[in-house]
């Protein structure tokens, strides 16, 4: 079958070779490559244009895997900014609390340097007993004294990210001085030191002890909030929720409280 289509074909062209002029024939042929060249170039250039579009495409794929980097960074970057803007401004209020408890504590130190008035009927030769008195508030600025230092240093150690070190201090400080005004502090200090190492479990634990250990505590606010990030961190959103509105509810004017709100809003 193929062989006679095939002969078929030949004896057409013979005949229509046969009847057109040899110019019209040459002409054709000259056409026929003129419009095979085309097409190559055709190929060629969609070739050419094929390439071009795999190279735009991996591009904009570079591009986009590029500017989720960039954003993932910026978010880094702006949660290490917050932090560390909120250890300032919690910097700021251990400032103020030892600024204010200051008066009393020099009023202690005072009664406590104040000799006690000259017996009128003893003898001139008695010598005062003044040493006790002399030596008693030595030892307590001395002690006040050791209480800041390892306080500020633990401190130092927290802004600089040498959290281990910092939770020492502070575990340390806790030991030493449980009683002192700054006890709060320390202990929402080392829930912070967990946090920053995005130790949530641990952070959560250690802000409740702020709560529980030291109710009245300027650092109970704080530490609620800084508990519901941490749950949040951990998906427990139902948890964090109950804790930011009861953060709300029992601390209406303080910034913790306006900072809940907008958690809040956003959970929403």
């Amino acid at each position: 079958m193929r062989s006679i289509l095939f002969l078929l074909l030949l004896s057409l062209g013979l005949l229509v070779a046969g009847c057109i002029p040899p110019k019209q024939v040459r002409q054709i042929e000259s056409d026929n490559s003129s419009l095979r060249y085309q097409v190559d170039s055709l190929r060629t250039e969609m070739g050419r244009l094929r390439s071009l579009v795999a190279r735009a495409e991996q591009q904009a794929q570079q591009s986009k895997e590029q500017s989720l980097k960039v954003s993932a960074d910026l978010d880094v970057r702006l949660e290490q900014f917050q932090r560390q803007f909120q250890i300032m401004d919690d910097r700021l209020d251990d400032l103020n609390n030892r600024v204010a408890n200051l008066p009393s504590k020099l009023r202690v130190a005072s009664e406590k340097s104040t000799p006690p008035p000259a017996n009128v009927n003893a003898t001139a030769k008695e010598p005062p007993d003044a040493a006790p008195a002399d030596n008693e508030p030595a030892i307590d600025r001395n002690a006040l004294a050791d209480m800041g230092k390892l306080y500020d240093a633990s401190y130092q150690d927290l802004t600089q990210g040498k959290f281990d070190l910092a939770r020492q201090g502070f575990a340390e400080f806790l030991r030493r001085y449980p009683e002192s005004a700054l006890a709060d502090n320390a202990q929402y200090w080392i829930g912070e030191s967990y946090y920053s190492q995005r130790e949530y479990v641990r952070a959560a634990m250690e802000f409740a002890e702020v709560a529980e250990k030291y109710p009245a505590g300027d650092k109970v606010p704080a530490s609620m909030l800084k508990r519901a990030y941490a749950l949040l961190s951990l998906s427990k959103r139902t948890e964090a929720r109950a804790l930011l509105e009861k953060l709300v509810k029992q601390y209406p004017n303080t910034n913790e409280a306006e900072l809940a709100k907008a958690r809040l809003k956003d959970m929403q």
